[in-house]
Parts: C-alpha cells; structure tokens; sequence
C-alpha cells in the first residue's frame, strides 16, 4: 500500500469509529473509537498489520481533519428532497430507519418510528466487529482486504447519516468514501486542481439487447436476452475495475456506475491524463475485438479543485458533460486504425451468450479473476465469461461451490462478488480474495419442483392467471427526469450547502439500491421475470397481468421510497402479445409505448397504444375494468345485471370511430352515432330511474360515461376505454376466439 492508499484506509477506518460514537450516550470522542477499533483490526487483519504505523496515523490524521458531532436527524432519503422547477414542494419529513442492508428492502418511515437510535447503532457496530475479524483475518493482501472492509463499511453504515450538519441527505458511507477518495487524489496529485472528474459512457446497449435473434437464436430468446442483458451490465463493470487496476484506485474513487455510465475520481497528474487517453483507445479496441464494434465506449474527463467540487461540483459536472457530448460526436475515431483493412462481420463475434443466460438463475456469486485462461478455469464454474480484451475471467458460481472453487485458483488475486445477498462468505484458503456486492435485477421465475428447477419458458409465463388465452406483457419502464434531478434537483434542495459531491454519489446509489435490488423483491411475488433492472429503468416479461400489476407496484413502491416526492416520477410502456411473438419486435414495441407515455406529458403508462396518468389508470382498472369483469363472468348474478362480452365489443367498436387521428372526439362522426349509442344502452334495458337508483352497476356506469357525459370529460372517456375494454376482453377470451 503505497501512503494514498493508507490515508484513504484511515478515512474508512474513522468512519467505524463514528458509528460507534451514535450508539453512545454522549458523542464526544469519535476519534478515540476510530483508535480503539484500529488497534483490534490490527491484531485480526494481517494484511493490514504490515502498515500498523501508517494506518494509526491515518486515522489520527482523518479524525483531526473531520470535525465531527451527532447529526440532528437521522437519515434523510435524497429522493424525498429533491425538487424540480414548477413541481410542488416535496413534503419529505420521513427518514431512513438505522439499519444493514442486510435487512432487505428498507424503505422511509416517521422519525417517531425509529426514536433515538442509539441501540439500533450499537448493534450495527457490534455486527461489524464480529463480521469484520471473521472475514479479514483470512486475508494477507492489502488491496483484497481494503475492498472488503469498503463492503463491510457499505453494509453496515449506507442507512446511518453523516456526521456534519451540512450534509444533510449523505449517508456515513457516502461521506467517508467521497471524502477519503478526494483525500487520495489530493495526496497524489500534490497540487491543486488535484481531481480528474472522469465520466465513462457505454454506448450501443440498447441496440445489442434487443437486436434481433438469428437462427439457433430463436430456440430459447429468454435465456439469450437474459445472457445479453447481464452481458452489457458485466461488461461496463469490467470497463470500471479495468480502470481501477490500471490507476490502482480504491473502489470509493468510483462515483457510480450504473446503466451503462460511470463517473471517477482520479488524481491529477500528468502521467494521468495521458495514460487515460491510451486506456481509451485500448479500451475501445478491446471491444471492437470483443463485439465488433456493436458497443463502444465513450471516455471524457474534466480538472477541478478538490475543495471546490466537495463544496458544489455542478460547474465541473457541466463541463464534463460537455466534454463528453463533444466526445460522442467523434465515437469510434480511437479505433480507426483498427478498422482499416479490416473485414467487418454483418453481427458482432459475441461470447457464448447462451450460456451465460442459462447460468445466471443458478449463479449466487461471480468471481472475477485477472489473467485467467480458459483452460485455467477451475472445476465446479457454472460457466465462465473471458473477456480476453481486457486480461479478466468472470466465474458464475452457486454457494456451494464457491469454497471448493476458490481452493483451486490457490494464489490468484481475486474478487468475489455476491449477486443476490449482503453475505459475505469468509473462505479461509482464499488469502488473497477480497468480496463486494453486486445487487443486481436478476430474478427468474422457477419451476417449483425442487429436484429439476428451472426457469419458466415464456409460454408458461404466459398462461399465469390467462390460461384460457396466454399472452406475454412486455414493460419498460423509467424515471423521468433524471439528468434534471441530479443537476437541477439537488441544487434547489440544498443551495449552496457543502457536500454537493457527496450527494451526487450518494442519489445514485438510493436509485440503484431500489432498481437494482428492491425490484428482485417485486418482481418474485408476481413471478415477472427481470431482462434487466438497474440504475433508473428495467425491462420485464410476464403473464400481461402479472406484469400489468408489477408496473402499478414499482410506481407505488417508487412513491413510498421517495415519500411522494411529486418531482420524482417514473413512466412505462406495456405491449401484449402471444408467446411465441418475436421478443425483440416485442421489446421495440414496449420502448414505443413508454415513448409515447414520455411524449404525453410523463409520469403516465402507455397500454393499447394510450398513455394514461397513474392514477387515471388505477380508475380504469379497478373501479371500471374489474366490476365490468364480474358482470361477464359470475353466473350468480341476476341476468339483468350480467352483461355479454359482445356488448364490449360493439361499444369498444363505437368508442374507436367516434376518435379522429389524434384521439380527439370528432363531433360529426359522435353526431352519427348518438342514436346507435342511445339504441344499444336502451336494448339493455338501461332506463332513467336505473340511472338514479344503481349508479354503481357496471352496467350504469359504462351509460354515464358514453351518454351523459360533457366535453372534454366525453372525449376522455372515448380516448381511454379501450383500457378497460381490452383488459375484459383479453381476460375473458378463449383460444378458440
């Protein structure tokens, strides 16, 4: 460990010592319990051992450059603070409850409900310990167990606030991270400006999932839009930890890296800024020989004074932002000397991508191992990724193979990354093994029998709750805004209060906490089966009724993370189709639809080719669609309250023509067909005391909105029925229809 790595070590490890202060009555000496538990790691970690002397200073060194003192409240979700121009005032008021992320989905609560604390922090502290001298006195390289102590760190204090009341809304994780990784850069740059903001975007991702299948392709398209969609989401981490290994950065030097884009801290110098031009052209030929050019990597970087971006880094955001759209327009240039001469294939040379999809629903850690070949890849690997561009192994491996793997790459340097829990597995022969998490959108719906699970094929999926007439729903889903609240958002929130960067790393982590790991939750109670999920949006299959109600949940489940939060809003498009439709076809549709609910105005869903405000949607569905459901399928009602499917169908037929092409009511063609509407109500028997004495009847209520309504509450109705219609209709058909 070189002196930066050390006084980053030191921030960290003064970050325990905070925690364990908040479980105390009085919060006086956080700098004597950063000490006390440095000197018990010390004696359990031998990796550290090494560089006793250092690390004790360090952390002296940490605790005199951060005043600390007992924040006022305790954690305060970004999400519910957040406001953009024009929206109402966020009423926030709620707080994260004192808790590991062991504890699965947590979500706001009242602060009465969380009380002082103290005892909820004592124990985080006590699990840390425990959990602490269980796993690092296993491991003899620094660098393995400095990741390790990161995960413990991110495990046990994301839900904890920092101690400083300025930084409101940033997590003890959040802060000791970003301050220790602007710490390093300015140990190494030495001088000021000492960062290098560098911003990564991983371009063509959209395009590779959902192009389309060829061949042998088509045999199993879950399993191959599973392996690609894993594929590019393993494939920007691996341009990440390529860069860290190459500028021997500590994972806090990694703003965030989600769906595609990823932002770091490195320190400025000029051996910096070159190598990371020569890491952008090697980066991009490694993909171009990779993937053939299907994705590339866009690579800008920006200077900025250390203190001035900890204060509010909007101004050296902006430029960097900049930069990178300048760079987005010369794409594909640092591999020109690549491509010249060279035959370009009509689909990219891909990984077996096969394989990875079949693995994944089984696969409980990834372990990524440097120069490792294919024929060094150890026995019990579900299967391996080798991305050879970048000298790097990905092992898919299930828990109880993970031990017996580890023994055979002996003393390989390698990272075990856990996809589905906080577990971190403590294997004592893996000395040079460092863990992290990797929550991730992965969840497969299964077979129940447990001797040969599998996952559902899409025609099983179909048939859920719609056996008589299976189709698939198809869901994209997105938030909106979201550029706007991370730049606009955070400023009107906090003003011109410090820890600007801090927030901007720590609101990217509140949304890849809830994509990446509280949607696996929602997801397994419907059985809707994850293509991806992560960072702001996901893509989903399922039993279109299942997936209907697994859109409604995310964005009620959105609004409970964010407390209502009205500038933070999501939009979603949902296509149907038979099961054996073409599943790229069907994803272009979905973007088409969530389009569409975007172009509407936002925060809205888009079905039958309508967007339609949440809550306009909840009215459809529950008060309109599902009573008119009963009244066609429960055979105890009296007949005169029953209503035939064809009756839908001829006022669904109605409700079309009377729309001109831009879904407005077209008075002529309403005038042509008043009479047919009044003829059809009246052959049901539907008279003016039925209207005055069962306003609730399905049947009067389909009267009310095509008769009696005024304009423009008449158009709406007609615009919107098909809503309501097709979920019958779809619901109540046969094969044989």
């Amino acid at each position: 460990m070189d002196r930066s790595q050390i006084e980053y070590l030191g921030g960290l490890l003064h970050a325990i010592g905070l925690l364990e202060q908040l479980g105390r009555e009085q919060f006086d000496a956080p700098g004597i319990s950063s000490l006390q538990f440095t000197e018990q790691l010390l004696q359990h970690c031998p990796a550290f051992a090494r560089h006793a002397g250092a690390i004790r200073e360090a952390v002296r060194e940490a605790a005199d450059a951060l005043p600390a003192e007992r924040p006022s409240s305790w954690l305060e979700p970004l999400l519910q603070r957040v406001r953009l121009p024009g929206y109402p005032e966020p009423t926030g008021g709620r707080v994260f409850p004192p808790r590991s992320l062991s504890d699965g989905v947590v979500y706001p609560v009242a602060p009465e409900a969380v009380g002082d604390g103290r005892e909820a922090c004592r124990k985080l502290w006590q699990d840390l310990w425990a959990e602490a001298t269980r796993t690092l006195q296993g491991i003899d390289d620094a660098g393995a167990a400095l990741e390790t102590l990161y995960t413990l760190l991110e495990k046990y204090t994301s839900y904890i606030p920092a101690p400083a009341v300025q930084a409101r809304g940033v997590s003890l994780f959040d802060y000791s991270r970003v301050t220790a990784a602007l710490r390093l850069c300015r140990t190494r740059a030495e001088r000021e400006p000492a960062v290098l903001l560098v911003k990564g975007d991983v371009s063509g991702i959209q395009s590779f999932i959902y192009r389309e299948l060829r061949g042998d392709e088509t045999e199993n398209p879950a399993q191959l839009l599973r392996g690609r969609s894993f594929f590019v989401a393993l494939l920007a981490r691996t341009v990440v930890r390529h860069l860290q290994r190459l500028f021997q950065l500590p994972d806090g030097c990694v703003l965030y890296s989600s769906g595609g884009h990823f932002v770091m801290l490195l320190p400025n110098t000029e051996d910096a800024r070159q190598r990371l031009d020569e890491a952008d052209r090697s980066i991009n030929q490694a993909l171009f020989q990779e993937l053939n050019g299907a994705i590339q990597l866009v690579l800008a970087h920006a200077e900025a004074d250390a203190r001035t971006i900890e204060h509010d880094p909007s101004e050296a955001l902006y430029r960097l932002e900049e930069t990178l759209q300048v760079a987005k327009l010369r794409k594909g240039w640092s591999v020109l000397e690549t491509l010249v001469g060279q035959p370009i294939g009509e689909t990219p040379a891909l990984p077996n991508l096969n394989r990875v999809g079949k693995a994944l629903p089984y696969t409980d850690y990834l372990i990524e191992v440097p120069g490792l070949s294919v024929a060094e890849v150890p026995e019990g690997v579900r299967t391996e990724l080798m991305l050879s561009g970048f000298e790097t192994a990905w092992l898919f491996v299930e828990e109880e193979a993970l031990e017996p793997v580890l023994q055979r790459l002996g003393a390989r340097s390698a990272t075990v990354f856990n996809l589905r829990t906080t577990k971190i597995p403590a294997v004592a022969v893996a000395r040079r093994t460092g863990y992290r998490l990797m929550p991730a959108g992965v969840y497969v719906p299964m077979t129940e029998a447990s001797e040969s699970r599998r996952p559902l094929m899409f025609e099983e999926l179909a048939a859920i709750e719609s056996a008589n007439y299976p189709l698939l729903g198809f869901l994209r889903m997105d938030v909106d805004n979201l550029g706007a609240l991370f730049v606009v958002g955070l400023r009107e929130a906090f003003g011109e209060h410090r820890f600007g960067l801090h927030r901007t790393a720590a609101l990217s982590r509140e949304l890849d906490r809830f994509f990446g790991a509280h949607v696996n939750t929602l997801a397994r109670g419907l059985d809707v089966y994850l293509v991806y999920a992560g960072g702001d949006d996901l893509f989903a299959v399922g039993s279109w009724v299942r997936v209907l109600r697994f859109a409604r949940s995310i964005r009620e489940k959105l609004r409970e993370y964010c407390s209502n939060n009205p500038s933070v809003t999501i939009s979603a498009g949902l296509s149907i189709h038979k099961e054996h439709f073409p599943i790229t076809v069907a994803a272009d549709a979905a973007g088409e639809e969530e389009e569409r609910a975007k172009q509407a105005g936002k925060n809205r869903i888009s079905l039958f080719e309508t967007p339609v405000a949440w809550e306009q949607l909840r009215h459809l569905v529950d008060e309109l669609a599902e009573p008119l459901l009963q009244a066609i399928i429960d055979e105890t009602l009296p007949e005169e309250e029953r209503i035939p499917r064809t009756f839908v169908h001829t006022l669904l037929r109605y409700s079309r023509e009377v729309l001109d092409e831009d879904g407005r009511v077209d008075l002529g063609a309403l005038a042509r067909l008043n009479h047919l509407l009044h003829y059809t109500f009246a052959r049901r028997n539907v008279r003016e005391e039925m209207l005055q004495q069962a306003p609730d009847r399905p049947l009067v209520r389909l009267a009310q909105g095509f008769l009696l309504l005024e304009r423009p509450d008449r158009s709406e109705w007609f615009r919107t029925f098909i809503i309501p219609a097709a979920y019958v209709l779809l619901k109540t058909r046969k094969q044989r229809d």
